[in-house]
């Protein structure tokens, strides 16, 4: 396991698993239980086993604190999304006032308002921790050279060219599009990001795993069971990452709207 060079983790780099299964997952958003039970049904062994996630592992869910249990896994492995952005820049200074953090727990669809029950305890080490984690993830497998990314790779880039991108300001439009973009989703644009063999990203919520170009959505809306955009659905869904694309395609015509895709 390496990094690109650089004053913080680019692109963490991860040589290929020989003992065990690499599985990709989407957005946890807290919900960890569920997780748990999903990992259950695929036979995850979390002696050889490795699990991989491109962030949002925290806020609308109702396991938020057990982030730090799972990030101390020596089997999990992720990397920022704009959720933990967003507290990384909340406490880029300091701790913020209690006027900043009451503006940010009432804006609801966030899902930040379980923040404010959490201990200082807590809010340090997961500041800590998600401070050291990778913008973006790359996994040498059978298939060839697997990345994971929170957002998407602009259209007309490549993955050789993340690390770039990575370096431009934070509040570049096309850095931030590697966090936060739905131009892709919405343009249900199939163009693929060349240099690498498949890319997984989550962020744009989708009832069904979704497939563009060699782009693989995971974010099957692991909260929204909870009574959000679907009620009664929503599930986590977990692709082994060096699975065939025509398995790939079969498995996910195969699914149901809002279950989450457990392909093993």
């Amino acid at each position: 396991m390496s990094a690109t060079a650089g004053a913080s983790i680019k692109i963490q780099t991860f040589s290929r698993n020989t003992k065990g299964v690499d599985y990709a997952i989407g957005d946890i958003h807290g919900c960890y239980r569920h997780l748990e039970k999903q990992l259950e049904r695929i036979g995850f062994n979390k002696k050889v086993d490795r699990l991989f996630t491109a962030g949002d592992l925290v806020d609308r869910g109702p396991e938020n604190e057990w982030v730090l249990d799972w990030l101390g896994q020596p089997f999990f492995h992720a990397s920022s999304g704009n959720h933990e952005l967003f507290i990384k820049k909340l406490y880029r200074d300091g701790e913020p006032s209690d006027e900043v953090l009451k503006k940010c727990y009432e804006f609801k669809k966030s899902g930040f308002e379980w923040w404010g029950t959490t201990s200082k305890f807590f809010r340090r080490e997961f500041i800590s921790r998600i401070r050291d984690l990778p913008s973006a993830m790359e996994i040498d497998t059978s298939i060839g050279k697997v990345g994971l990314i929170h957002a998407d790779v602009p259209v007309g880039y490549s993955w050789d060219d993340v690390p770039a991108l990575l370096d431009l300001e934070p509040d570049d439009q096309l850095r931030k599009n590697l966090f936060s973009s739905r131009d892709r989703h919405k343009a249900q644009d199939h163009t693929p990001v060349r240099g690498v063999e498949r890319v997984f990203v989550g962020h744009n919520v989708v009832r069904k795993v979704q497939q563009l170009g060699n782009i693989v959505n995971l974010d099957t809306g692991a909260y929204h069971g909870r009574g959000h955009r679907w009620p009664g659905e929503g599930g986590l869904s977990i692709v082994r990452v060096d699975v065939g694309w025509s398995d790939l395609k079969t498995a996910i015509d195969s699914s149901k709207n809002g279950k989450g895709l457990l392909l093993g």
